[in-house]
């Protein structure tokens, strides 16, 4: 959103390229804050009134674009919860008791970076039984405290075109 010189990443093996998403699994209301370039972040970065801008979504789980698998991944002892951002209801789950620090939750995802309601963002759908994800705080937030466990599970190395959600 804030530069025009360091690109998004679409291939892996690509450097000096950037990945930045704002995960959703729903329409993005009018006022979300994330996945338009307005409200508070411009405005927190003195940007208010610029016409030119646009939010930038790559998928981590296809840097090439359209619907991949999406893994989730999460540490039990660093959750929304534990460092005081959000409440216990926020986590993707409750932190499991694993003996391990990383556990991969059973449930499965696509993504795919759209645009949506005039919002630029990684939609999130749930595979076959997996739970729909609650927006936390609320619905203008979307899955933001989620977006980097949301992907920490996928294989990287792929990067290959998906037809859409299963």
């Amino acid at each position: 959103m804030f530069s025009n010189h360091i690109p998004g990443c679409r291939t892996p093996r690509r450097t000096g390229c950037v990945v930045a998403y704002s995960t959703f699994n729903a329409t993005p209301p009018e006022d979300a804050i994330f996945g338009r370039p307005s409200g508070a972040l411009v405005d927190a970065f003195g940007m208010t009134g610029r016409t030119d801008l646009q939010v930038l979504c790559t998928n981590p789980a296809s840097l090439a674009g359209g619907y991949a698998p999406s893994r989730p991944s999460s540490q039990p002892c660093h959750t929304p919860a534990r460092s005081g951002s959000a409440s216990r209801s926020c986590s993707m789950a409750a932190p499991p008791a694993a003996p391990t620090p990383w556990v991969e939750p059973q449930d499965h995802y696509t993504a795919a970076c759209v645009k949506s309601n005039g919002a630029d963002v990684l939609m999130l759908s749930p595979v076959g039984g997996a739970r729909q994800l609650t927006p936390c705080p609320d619905t203008t937030w979307g899955l933001h405290l989620s977006d980097v466990n949301i992907a920490l599970g996928t294989s990287w190395t792929s990067s290959a075109r998906k037809p859409g959600p299963t």
